[in-house]
């Protein structure tokens, strides 16, 4: 059976459920558990429940009051998410806050603004500040603990840092770093302790 798509142009609001395709321009609100084969979002959405999803695109601002779950979520914009999020790439610049953990084996996101993440944990993992800014100091990725195989952190505060490769870059503030096979780190971060697993 055909799955119908959603789409909302404007000011809306929408029932969850079983879609192909949600696509919104403007803002909306989805009551209900969604699950879809690609979410695309061009302005404001909130969702009442959990998202599963094989693609996710932001272009805006989206708030989930549960899990999200996909293949794919491509962020330009901004994210809350209040439960855990999973996916197998997480990508994109802007702020996120995730209460839960954040899983993915490919992460790479360029922060624009105050994030935060419970937890993180991937193979791959890259978190970039931007440069030059003014107010670069606020604007850092909050984190209790990072976990992956290669981890490359900037403007990013975390209390544990572990992992085979781990690079620590400029405008960190680390409790404790644990590494098995190389430990790297930029002259402007600060490292409280690190431990050679």
């Amino acid at each position: 059976m055909t799955r119908p798509n959603l789409e909302i142009h404007g000011v809306g609001t929408a029932s969850g459920g079983s879609y192909n395709l949600i696509r919104v321009h403007g803002k909306a609100t989805i009551d209900g558990d969604v699950v879809c084969a690609r979410l695309e979002v061009h302005g404001v959405v909130t969702v009442l429940g959990d998202v599963q999803a094989d693609h996710v695109h932001v272009h805006g601002q989206s708030e989930v009051t549960g899990r999200l779950v996909s293949t794919e979520v491509h962020l330009h914009g901004g994210l809350n998410v209040r439960g855990d999020c999973s996916a197998e790439a997480f990508r994109g610049d802007g702020v996120f806050q995730i209460d839960g953990l954040l899983n993915a084996e490919h992460i790479e996101v360029k922060i624009h603004g105050p994030s935060r993440a419970k937890e993180m944990g991937g193979q791959s993992i890259e978190i970039r500040g931007e440069r030059r800014s003014p107010l670069g100091r606020w604007k850092k990725l909050r984190v209790d603990t990072v976990e992956g195989d290669d981890i490359r952190l900037e403007s990013t505060q975390a209390k544990v840092v572990r992992g085979n490769r781990v690079f620590v870059g400029r405008a960190c503030d680390v409790d404790h770093v644990e590494y098995r096979v190389d430990f790297q780190s930029t002259k402007g971060s600060l490292i409280q302790s690190e431990q050679h697993l």
